[in-house]
């Protein structure tokens, strides 16, 4: 009579990413501010990746530094603060800022108060006034559905002045940032899920960069670019590039000559040792 031996149950997706998380709990402990605790923002990622199976997934790796980058700017992953999410791309994840999350980190330099995003709707009564000082009168439509998004624009008040910085964007601009945004036609991207927060985003994200803002919310800005964003005359000039390079190739290739890219390296000035000023130009 002969026995068989049971080949041990292979460990579930989930629960080999949150065994990775438990033994590396240390990591998130060290770089967490002091109100936050790592417990709760562990709890708050694992609860988001066990929502998702695309996440799931996701190398365990490729998780955990997003939940590192997150605990470092003091920012939850899901949760209901919406600081952040976590989009997984071809086997990774990577963290995308959330609306809220940028409010968050732009109060905490000190300089600025407040900061408030809203969206226009169809029905709402909205005027905007340019000149030596710029109005905004926007008056919700309170009786029921508003319609559909029309504007949306972003205010911040400095704390010492009381004076106000805002910008303002149409559908048409906030649908342009959405293109151009890596995971913009991904069905479970904020952009599906959460349209509106994401062009509320947008608005905040391009009043950021008009602002002094600290160097933990530039870096975060930088990043969130990076993982999220493609600037538009980027896009522009890596089209030119693929182009030329294709007649270029295809020119030379009866010739059976190769094109070997030439290496370029960017320096970047050091930034100032508190802020970072203000720079114009579009999110």
């Amino acid at each position: 009579m002969s026995t068989q031996i049971q080949k041990p149950e292979a460990p579930k997706p989930f629960d080999t990413i949150k065994d990775v998380f438990m033994r590396s709990a240390s990591a998130i402990a060290d770089v967490v501010p002091s109100h936050l605790t790592a417990e709760r923002l562990l709890k708050l990622a694992l609860s988001a990746i066990k929502k998702d199976e695309k996440l799931m997934a996701c190398a365990a790796s490729s998780l955990f530094g997003c939940v590192v980058e997150a605990s470092r700017l003091g920012l939850e992953i899901g949760g209901p603060l919406g600081h952040a999410y976590l989009v997984p791309f071809k086997g990774s994840a990577t963290l995308i800022i959330g609306y809220r999350g940028f409010v968050e980190l732009m109060r905490r330099g000190g300089q600025v108060s407040t900061v408030r995003a809203v969206v226009v709707h169809e029905k709402d009564h909205f005027e905007l006034r340019e000149g030596l000082e710029q109005v905004i009168d926007h008056r919700p439509y309170l009786l029921g559905d508003a319609g559909p998004m029309k504007f949306v624009y972003a205010v911040a008040k400095f704390a010492q002045s009381g004076d106000y910085q805002a910008v303002f964007l149409t559908k048409a601009e906030v649908e342009t940032a959405r293109k151009r945004s890596a995971t913009g036609s991904f069905d479970r991207s904020p952009w599906a899920t959460d349209y509106e927060e994401m062009a509320k985003k947008t608005a905040v994200r391009r009043l950021a960069k008009l602002m002094p803002l600290t160097i933990e919310a530039a870096d975060a800005i930088e990043k969130d670019d990076e993982a999220s964003y493609v600037d538009s005359t980027a896009v522009e000039v890596a089209q030119d590039t693929a182009s030329t390079a294709a007649s270029v190739k295809k020119q030379l290739a009866a010739k059976r000559l190769v094109i070997q890219p030439e290496a370029t390296e960017a320096v970047a000035g050091e930034p100032p040792p508190d802020v970072v000023l203000p720079t114009e130009g579009k999110s």
